[in-house]
């Protein structure tokens, strides 16, 4: 039975690690703690322009999809509909909204930066629990 291989995994560098030239190994230099938090901030401003850029483009829709749905019941149609669906009552109180099938790729669009505005978001959050870190150890 051959041995399982061993675990390799390389500890990425954060923003806490020392410095390689330091004997303490706990603390950065108050130069790199700066540039650190620095940096972070300015990530944080470039995110929050992509957002304010995805806004200035047109409607943004989040928890969004667009469904195709075939007519149930008694209908004698094979023609399919477009629905745009979502979690939460946006449509004037519905979570459903049948759409024409020339306004599906406008429609799309608008799903399309709703998602990029979520993950900008998330990661700008991420970013902003860094940088209390960072205040907190170093503050």
């Amino acid at each position: 039975m051959a041995k399982p291989s061993p675990n390799f995994a390389v500890k990425p560098r954060t923003i806490i690690d020392s410095c390689a030239n330091c004997q303490n190994s706990s603390k950065l230099h108050t130069n790199q703690k700066m540039n650190a938090h620095q940096t972070l901030l300015e990530k944080i401003a470039s995110l929050q322009s992509q957002q304010f850029k995805i806004r200035e483009q047109g409607d943004v829709l989040l928890d969004c999809w667009i469904a195709q749905s075939k007519p149930s019941g008694t209908a004698r149609t094979d023609n399919s509909h477009w629905q745009l669906r979502s979690r939460k009552p946006q449509f004037g109180g519905r979570k459903s909204k049948y759409l024409k099938p020339s306004e599906v790729g406008q429609f799309e669009e608008a799903i399309a930066r709703g998602k990029e505005l979520k993950r900008l978001e998330r990661e700008i959050g991420a970013l902003r629990q860094k940088v209390e870190r960072v205040e907190q150890l170093y503050g």
